[in-house]
């Protein structure tokens, strides 16, 4: 198919049809797809404005940075945008771009949507925060682990808590907090941060939860990683 047989299938698709439909895009790489992404983003529709974001989001994802050419072009036109799109799904949009693009630049004008009323722009902001180590970055989380949507405090709580190496007792105070929240998945999160942290708050509620059925990878890095530290002799515990 032609890269504007691709947008005009994208267009009329949801959810996981859509999205592979968008990769296939984004694995082209060429200034074909650039061109016609950038001019979608220029669209008066919402929804075309949207594809070409996320079109660029990626674009040549798969490729070595030196192999993607248009990931600076597409930063710069997508700093330009964020600052005027009036549209909730395009800023989210936008905001999810910023996550594979991982530019500094993009810091700024993300956590100045940290407390924006729709919760799916505030859980935009976690994505697009991904694996950068700043000070802003972890305030930003910080304060999203506290937010009233479930998938807000989850995501920020992972991020946070896994993915950011920060270690200070601010952080580890604001997973310990956690352990008691009502979305068992952040309660999850915070326990793996913690454990990541060698914090031994996270140990009684791991072993709770892994003796009421906790299953998977997560617990059991995190219980490796309390055996790691010395805290416990062996993972899974001895029945």
């Amino acid at each position: 198919m032609t890269v504007a047989e691709l947008i005009d299938r994208a267009l009329t698709l949801d959810s996981d049809d859509y999205w592979e439909v968008v990769s296939e895009l984004q694995a082209r790489n060429d200034a074909e797809t650039y061109a016609a992404a950038v001019e979608l983003t220029r669209d008066a529709n919402p929804d075309r404005r949207k594809l070409g974001v996320d079109i660029l989001s990626q674009l040549g994802a798969t490729r070595s940075d030196e192999d993607r050419p248009y990931r600076g072009p597409s930063v710069d036109l997508l700093l330009e945008r964020i600052a005027t799109e009036p549209h909730p799904h395009v800023i989210a949009s936008i905001l999810n771009a910023f996550g594979p693009l991982h530019d500094p630049r993009t810091i700024g004008p993300t956590v100045a949507f940290a407390s924006h009323p729709d919760e799916h722009i505030r859980l935009a902001v976690v994505h697009g925060l991904f694996q950068h180590d700043d000070d802003r970055v972890v305030d930003t989380l910080l304060a999203l682990m506290e937010d009233p949507d479930d998938d807000v405090r989850d995501w920020a709580t992972f991020e946070l808590g896994s993915i950011n190496t920060r270690d200070t007792p601010q952080v580890r105070e604001a997973l310990a907090a956690r352990l008691t929240d009502r979305y068992v998945d952040v309660r999850h999160e915070a326990i793996a941060g913690l454990a990541l942290r060698a914090d031994p708050r996270g140990l009684a509620p791991l072993i709770e939860d892994y003796e009421d059925g906790w299953e998977g990878p997560l617990i059991d890095e995190a219980g490796e990683a309390y055996v790691e530290a010395g805290l416990i002799a062996e993972w899974p515990p001895p029945e």
